[in-house]
């Protein structure tokens, strides 16, 4: 899937609120070495925080500029500013690292999974969770709450997730 970036017009085919070479530049200004990783990855760690994050964890304010966009900015309230970017930025830098959204294939009812040991002699099973981590899909992201924070609408259907 190729990276089509928001222009503020409410496309129906974007999947991103940056591009890569913001990316870059936004990492680059902070210190943070990103040429570990490709294009491709780059481009689906961007991908990822748009649409599997900001725009599922994150109610906006206002309506949809176009009936058809595929995300949920710009609003007629909220633009695609330095503060949405600056969050699509952080998110994806996190997203490289993984450090962004949990892995959900290693959360049992009880938390993440720390350690799990299983003998089969004795038909002995020993599972180890990490302390505080049930039911978490969301990794804490403050600077990402805080930078969109008052962009979002805490009415009905907010979706601000903390965990």
């Amino acid at each position: 899937m190729a990276l089509i970036v928001a222009d503020g017009t409410g496309l129906d085919s974007a999947n991103a609120y940056i591009s890569v070479a913001y990316l870059d530049d936004y990492a680059a200004l902070r210190g943070t070495d990103l040429t570990a990783y490709d294009t491709a990855a780059k481009e689906a760690a961007i991908i990822t925080c748009t649409i599997d994050f900001i725009d599922i964890y994150y109610n906006f304010r206002g309506t949809l500029v176009n009936e058809s966009q595929s995300l949920s900015l710009p609003t007629d309230l909220v633009a695609i500013n330095k503060d949405i970017k600056s969050a699509a930025a952080n998110g994806a830098i996190l997203q490289l690292k993984g450090l962004l959204l949990v892995d959900t294939s290693l959360i049992g009812q009880a938390g993440i999974v720390k350690s799990e040991s299983k003998k089969l002699a004795k038909l002995e099973t020993e599972t180890e969770y990490f302390e505080g981590s049930a039911s978490n899909y969301k990794r804490d992201s403050p600077l990402i709450d805080r930078l969109l924070s008052k962009y979002l609408s805490f009415s009905s259907g907010a979706r601000l997730v903390v965990t």
